[in-house]
């Protein structure tokens, strides 16, 4: 079924066949940090219970000392861990984000990732979603570039430990309605697909291409006004280019970790979490 409402472009498949292990593609998750510390422990922790485990982790450390200096505890015997370095951008914020987010998906594909997931460093993944989207990605009848999202994250409750439950249990901690926070370095747009998306690494170039340089393209920029040119959202640059938006079925498949876990900072064997103006030391495991 296609449904075509604006400038998206809807594509939904009822039934995917299953990927096997033995033919998964080579799976990279990328993300971008900027002191987010507790939510990228999280982060890292719901992608080790996934059903699918990533082969390639590629965060992007905007002036994050701890990260560049490899001090956070995020490696993994299970999947390749690339640390980016990132300066503080001048820049405003959504020229900053496709600039930091670029650089995360072209060092994921230099590793040799086939299939690229951008997950918000504040969003913890569900256990099927590496899955889910690598089976669209394998199995995508159109022949023009696609982008996957996962839509809009399920905001959670502050936990009762220092990191959400991953494990099990976060449906008993999802709150009524998103806590609003003030957009950061690392926040793409306020739209469905910023928080998670997905793109195969052939279609990447085409799709790079596009949404980074925007003064060349066809595409309708006219809602996202910034600076001297407007900067195109992913769902310009992919319709721009003949492509289509596809927001993956079911779920919950993002789940927002609570601010108080996603800002606090990583130090050896502690985390120092601001709640309420009020800095809290809080044994890390």
């Amino acid at each position: 079924m296609i449904k075509r409402e604006q400038r998206w472009v809807w594509v939904v498949w009822d039934a995917l066949p299953r990927v096997s292990r033995g033919d998964r593609p080579r799976l990279a998750v990328s993300t971008v940090v900027n002191g987010e510390h507790g939510a990228l422990l999280g982060q890292v922790e719901g992608l080790s219970v996934n059903v699918w485990r990533p082969d390639i982790h590629a965060p992007v450390a905007v002036s994050d000392r701890e990260l560049n200096r490899n001090k956070l505890p995020i490696r993994s015997d299970r999947w390749e861990t690339i640390i980016i370095q990132g300066h503080e951008s001048r820049r405003t914020p959504r020229v900053a984000f496709v600039s930091t987010v670029t650089r995360a998906i072209d060092a994921a594909i230099d590793a040799g990732a086939e299939v690229i997931v951008h997950l918000d460093v504040r969003c913890l993944p569900g256990h099927r979603l590496l899955r889910t989207f690598a089976e669209h990605a394998m199995n995508a009848p159109s022949p023009g570039p696609v982008v996957w999202h996962a839509g809009s994250s399920v905001q959670l409750h502050a936990p009762d430990g220092i990191l959400h439950p991953v494990s099990g249990g976060l449906g008993d901690i999802v709150a009524d309605g998103r806590i609003r926070e003030d957009p950061g370095p690392t926040s793409g747009p306020d739209e469905p697909w910023a928080e998670c998306f997905a793109v195969r690494a052939r279609d990447w170039a085409t799709l790079r291409d596009t949404w980074t340089h925007p003064e060349t393209s066809s595409a309708s920029l006219s809602s996202h006004p910034e600076g001297q040119f407007p900067v195109p959202s992913l769902v310009d640059a992919a319709t721009a280019v003949g492509g289509s938006v596809v927001q993956i079925p079911g779920g919950p498949h993002l789940y927002r970790q609570h601010p108080n876990v996603a800002t606090a900072r990583y130090a050896p064997g502690v985390m120092v979490i601001d709640e309420g103006g009020q800095r809290l030391r809080a044994r890390a495991s």
